[in-house]
């Protein structure tokens, strides 16, 4: 399972949007999907031995850590200029997503859940009558 999709790449109103959706345009459906399941298994192989995988319902700080992985693969893909900034932003945050991957491997960061809203019992739904009948059906 996947904890981001391919439009969870873009930020709204983040300053380097224009060039990573530039980036996400180039690249085919598939091979987003696929990248963001990829970034995905990569955080749950450092999940994989102290919480179950996949998370149930991963917080906005762990789909950010994994965006960062995806768009970081992205790209590799393309060609890394050191030279750019928004290349070494990435890379930056790239590695800030592994060592807060590693953090929580080793148990000094957790993960956070978003709660679970699913109530514990049936409720049932809506029960509606009227005196007359009106003749409804």
């Amino acid at each position: 399972m996947a904890y981001i999709t391919p439009a969870d790449l873009i930020v709204t109103g983040a300053p380097s949007n224009s060039w990573i959706s530039d980036l996400v345009s180039r690249t085919s459906a598939p091979a987003m999907v696929a990248v963001c399941e990829s970034a995905s298994s990569t955080a749950d192989s450092y999940f994989a031995n102290r919480f179950g995988v996949p998370l149930p319902t991963p917080s906005a700080e762990t789909k950010r850590r994994v965006r960062h992985v995806a768009i970081y693969d992205l790209l590799v893909a393309r060609g890394i200029a050191h030279d750019n900034p928004g290349h070494m932003l990435v890379v930056n945050n790239y590695q800030d997503a592994l060592r807060w991957f590693e953090a929580c491997a080793k148990g000094t960061a957790t993960p956070t859940l978003l709660p679970d809203a699913t109530p514990s019992q049936e409720e049932g739904s809506a029960f509606v009558t009227s005196e007359p009948s009106r003749g409804w059906t």
